[in-house]
């Protein structure tokens, strides 16, 4: 198994981990968050996710899959050494080849609290060869019996043994009775199971040892049709293992053999029994038959055709697993609970109560084994009429009347919903007051200022006393504090001299060797604005990386985050399209799609605002923004909660005008956009809420001087920020850059 096989095995596994901690997948269980202090049943199993199964609170929102599980129980944050668990706990072998880079691209996120008080137990997997769930039980490729009759020469075999006191004595003397022997049409062939097919030939063995299998256990299809029969030899001493006890006799071989006692049980119908035994040999079905149960019998290895036949007729009875009480037995009980958690089917697993198995229990005391099937048949029997009283119960919760006291306290929490004010109003006014908890993403063209908008909110968000995490791809931390920095130069000049001539820009700031130029006004400036941004410095996290940030690295540190200093931050990532890849298999779409899935996640397991800055596709510089222009945007457009987009004052369509009219005017526009920039004037930038999920869209402008980094409201800069072009022309360290294609 490769190492792409080896985690989707796990992740698949998730149903299997959890039963072996004692946990019932098929109803609600007790959260597994341990922040989340659950008396009640909030957690189950959520199939729906794009990412994989998981298992989801509906309470706390927690969302573990099988690897954060692991990850909790086991105290592990090491990626490698996990995987190396994952190899440990579901018994897989991994090509050595794959060892070393195990980790990378396997964890899509850490969660690095423990859960107290909860064993930890390894599964017993038999894993001979990978296959997933949905493939391990298909049912494209379950092929039907090719149909023999063999009700004639079946009936001879039964007659035989009848006649036969010795063979019946020997039947009898497994326990069963004559009435069974009867019902079942068990046989005897003193010459072997060859004997019975003089005229067929074709399905004669050649083995010499054919003569030694002289009992016969006829097999019904699911319609009931004779067309399989067992053979069985009853001194083992006599055969090789490669021969084994019984022999399967069927036009077509063993793969398109009736491999199942008692099929038809799995058939719906009026007829079908309400709880059935899962055996493992065909004498311990029929000792069940014996007392009264109803059985099936795999004979070998037939749980893989059981589950498909399950699929294939989804039957309403609960089962019980009673296989052997052995390692094998063991083992097989953890194949078909996977099988029939997967298929969603009820059980119960109850062995035999004092032997190896049930035939051994018949023998023994038929009273006692007798006493004891009724209460397996009591006890599955209790169990299907809880799981009716859960369905009954969940299904009748789905009723709006239930929901309508959370939906008014949901509105009286509402009343004091944490948000956080961007710092410009005509924004908060678009979106409610502020920020509020969920999915932000912004997009720009370059050069427009994106990262400067949202960096200046972050500020005004940190100087109000609320932490901040920047993620910073493609900046480095110097050039995001330099560009704040720059801001307050402008601020602080503007406030002590009314002017802009100590201003300075991001570059100027950074350059060390302009500092011998600079005169003392200008000095006295720069520390006056450091000293104001320091005033909130400490609620900014600034995390650099160029390629080595993803989505599980921004969770791991919004975790550390809240457990170190014990505030929720507001989350900044600059920007989406660069985040490293879950998968470098999978199409840039693909892995922003998932990036931003998780960040949404993110979002609403903490409650906290999450904002991705998002680049513009090429095509759509010059174009209207709209929820297109978002690159890569499947994920971008429907998983966001609230879609920005900054764009040039009067890049919209206007009435009337045709397509070569407005290529001319938007030319026109990105030219004089530009000269202003260059010469300190404002650039007049409209904000656009393309998507509000909880609220209304609309727009708005504001005034954006890119040679200071700074935002303000429309015409509220003053005349100050407003010199003629050659008093900005001496503004030492410009740096504004502009790259617009007019194509």
């Amino acid at each position: 198994m490769d190492r792409e096989q080896a985690k989707e095995y796990v992740k698949q596994g998730l149903e299997q981990y959890l039963s072996s901690k004692g946990i019932n997948t098929r109803k609600p269980f007790r959260c597994l968050n341990p922040a989340h202090n659950d008396t009640h049943a909030s957690m189950s199993i959520d199939r729906s996710s794009k990412s994989g199964i998981h298992c989801k609170c509906f309470s706390c929102n927690a969302y573990y899959d099988t690897l954060d599980l692991i990850s909790i129980d086991y105290g592990i944050t090491d990626e490698l050494e996990l995987f190396n668990k994952a190899y440990e706990i579901f018994g897989l072998q991994v090509e050595s080849s794959y060892r070393q880079s195990a980790a990378e691209g396997f964890r899509e996120h850490k969660v690095p609290k423990p859960i107290q008080n909860r064993t930890n137990t390894q599964l017993q997997i038999h894993n001979t060869a990978y296959t997933m769930p949905q493939q391990q039980y298909s049912i494209e490729d379950l092929e039907e019996a090719q149909v023999v009759d063999f009700t004639a020469i079946l009936e001879a075999a039964h007659k035989a043994l009848l006649e036969n006191e010795q063979a019946l004595g020997y039947m009898q003397s497994r326990g069963l009775s004559l009435d069974i022997i009867k019902e079942y049409k068990l046989g005897y062939a003193a010459g072997g199971y060859n004997s019975l097919l003089k005229d067929m030939p074709q399905l004669q063995s050649k083995s010499r040892k054919a003569e030694l299998y002289k009992y016969i256990f006829p097999y019904t299809d699911t319609e009931g049709r004779l067309t399989y029969f067992l053979s069985e030899i009853t001194d083992r001493q006599q055969v090789d293992d490669y021969n084994g006890k019984y022999r399967k006799i069927c036009k077509g071989g063993t793969k398109l053999a009736a491999q199942i006692f008692n099929e038809r049980y799995l058939q719906q119908g009026a007829e079908a029994p309400e709880v059935i035994f899962i055996c493992e040999g065909i004498y311990d079905a029929l000792s069940v038959e014996e007392v009264g149960g109803k059985a099936i019998a795999f004979v070998g290895t037939a749980h893989r055709r059981f589950l498909q036949l399950c699929k294939k007729y989804k039957p309403k009875a609960t089962f019980v697993i009673a296989l052997d009480n052995d390692d094998a037995g063991q083992q097989a009980i953890a194949r078909v609970k996977e099988g029939l958690d997967y298929l969603e089917l009820p059980y119960i697993v109850r062995t035999a109560a004092s032997g190896k198995d049930f035939n051994d229990d018949l023998k023994e005391d038929k009273g006692s084994l007798t006493d004891y099937i009724e209460q397996v048949i009591a006890d599955a029997t209790e169990e299907q009429r809880k799981l009716e009283e859960q369905e009954k119960e969940a299904y009748v919760q789905t009723s709006t009347a239930y929901y309508l006291q959370s939906f008014i306290d949901g509105i009286e929490k509402s009343k004091t919903a944490t948000f956080y004010p961007t710092g410009f109003s005509s924004v908060d006014s678009l979106l409610d007051g502020g920020l509020y908890s969920g999915l932000y993403c912004i997009g720009a063209i370059s050069s427009l200022g994106k990262t400067t908008f949202c960096l200046q909110v972050i500020d005004n968000i940190a100087a109000a006393g609320h932490d901040v995490i920047i993620f910073s791809l493609e900046m480095a931390r110097t050039e995001l504090i330099a560009k704040s920095v720059s801001r307050h130069t402008l601020l602080e000049d503007l406030k002590q001299h009314n002017s802009t001539a100590h201003a300075k820009t991001t570059r100027g700031i950074t350059t060390g060797t302009r500092y011998a130029e600079y005169s003392k006004e200008d000095r006295a400036i720069i520390e006056a604005a450091i000293l104001a941004y320091s005033q909130y410095a400490e609620h900014i996290y600034i995390h650099e990386g160029v390629g080595n940030i993803g989505v599980a690295d921004i969770r791991a540190t919004v975790e550390q985050h809240i457990k170190i200093t014990g505030n929720k931050p507001i989350v900044l990532i600059d920007y989406l399209q660069i985040l490293a890849p879950f998968n470098d298999r999978a199409t840039d779409k693909q892995n922003t799609d998932k990036a931003v899935l998780e960040l949404k996640r993110l979002s609403r397991d903490y409650s906290i605002p999450v904002i991705g800055i998002s680049s513009f596709n090429r095509d759509n510089y010059t174009a209207p923004v709209n929820m297109a222009s978002f690159k890569e945007s499947g994920a971008v457009e429907y998983s966001s909660d609230v879609l920005l987009a900054l764009q040039y004052e009067g890049m919209d369509w206007q009435e009337g005008e045709s397509e070569k009219e407005r290529n001319k005017r938007v030319r026109e526009l990105m030219s004089s956009v530009i000269s202003k920039g260059k010469k300190g004037q404002a650039q007049s930038i409209q904000v656009k809420v393309l998507k509000n999920r909880n609220g209304s869209k609309g727009d708005t402008a504001i005034d954006f001087y890119p040679m200071f980094n700074y935002f303000t409201e429309k015409g509220k800069a003053g005349a100050a920020l407003r010199p003629a072009a050659d008093d900005w022309q001496t503004v030492s360290g410009t740096d504004i850059e502009q790259d617009i294609s007019f194509n």
